[in-house]
């Protein structure tokens, strides 16, 4: 456990259950988001940053060196069009392209539901996180994970982290 694992999104209800979930395992943990913390943060170390610009990910990136990046979206509702199909999108691109130029290549999406259905701005956002991860993933042969409320969280988070160093088949 050389690198630190860096959570985006670590004020979310899911990013606080991994964040907990990850440090009493013994993990480093880097926790992100874009809120002020209010003393609900359980990393080792927290930032509060705007990932929409890809020049604060690149300092992100190179000043913490983690090993894999768990991005847990943000809870959002429907009538949020702007935060549903825009800035989870473009944060988790901007996260996927220096990835690439920061030889990372373990990311895990916690994302909420899997749309059957393309009829809210929601399920579309949710459909882009997806296809997202899928696409740099399957480019650049890196191992990934979309985990979706329908599974058991922190268990496919200790799948995920104990597989670091693992690709894609």
């Amino acid at each position: 456990m050389n690198h630190p694992i860096l959570i985006v999104g670590s004020l979310s209800l899911k990013g606080y259950k991994i964040t907990k979930f990850l440090r009493n395992k013994g993990y480093s943990v880097i926790g992100t988001d874009r809120k002020k913390n209010g003393g609900r943060n359980k990393a080792n170390k927290f930032m509060r940053i705007d990932l929409r610009n890809q020049n604060n990910i690149a300092l992100l990136l190179k000043l913490y060196s983690p090993s894999t990046i768990i991005y847990c979206t943000e809870e959002m509702k429907d009538e949020d069009q702007f935060s549903v199909v825009d800035y989870n999108p473009l944060v988790l691109q901007n996260l996927l392209i220096q990835m690439s130029q920061n030889n990372i290549s373990e990311i895990a999406v916690c994302v909420e539901n899997q749309p059957d259905k393309l009829n809210t701005p929601k399920d579309l956002g949710e459909f882009n996180l997806r296809m997202l991860t899928a696409l740099f993933s399957q480019k650049y042969n890196w191992h990934s994970k979309i985990i979706d409320k329908r599974d058991n969280l922190l268990k496919e988070i200790k799948e995920f982290v104990s597989q670091q160093g693992t690709k894609n088949e």
